[in-house]
């Protein structure tokens, strides 16, 4: 086995303890930090503080700010739950999907913007549902698809005041 993996995982901690029926316990672990600037001294942690952080989906809500802060959410008449899908990762679900194409056809968009390539849904069921359907996986299953239309609105859709 990998040793860095092995000394790695001791450090965080589990954050939940979850189960449902008869599957076993699952325990994500985590270490989460606090920081102060301009120093960027750690306030507060738990787990190790000094793990690497990578910034992946942690980004989202950031890039989605120049449209939240401009106006987008009023102007295209977003949802709170159309507003979540667009600062995180779903799983795929059709209820996922759904609120992906929505908030395109709001925004007068199609799915050929969306720039995140084909990703199996990160759901099983939802993959197995498609797959029965004799359906094909598409870019509005990957579990970024809610936020990659950003990166494809005109100037003026990003800043619409």
């Amino acid at each position: 086995p990998n040793t860095d993996v092995m000394n790695f995982l001791p450090r965080q901690i589990p954050l939940t303890k979850r189960a449902s029926g008869n599957l076993r316990t699952v325990r994500p672990r985590s270490a989460s930090s606090y920081f102060a600037l301009p120093g960027i001294e750690v306030v507060a942690s738990v787990g190790n503080a000094h793990l690497p952080m990578f910034w992946r989906s942690a980004a989202k809500p950031f890039q989605a700010l120049p449209f939240v802060k401009n106006g987008g959410l009023e102007k295209y008449s977003i949802t709170e739950e159309e507003l979540a899908l667009l600062v995180a990762s779903h799983s795929g679900e059709e209820n996922h999907v759904a609120l992906v194409r929505g908030i395109l056809a709001k925004l007068g968009l199609d799915e050929s913007v969306l720039d995140c390539g084909v990703v199996r849904p990160m759901s099983g069921k939802a993959f197995q549902k498609i797959i029965a359907a004799g359906e094909k996986v598409l870019p509005v299953h990957n579990p970024c698809s809610g936020k990659h239309w950003q990166s494809n609105l005109p100037s003026t859709a990003r800043t619409p005041r």
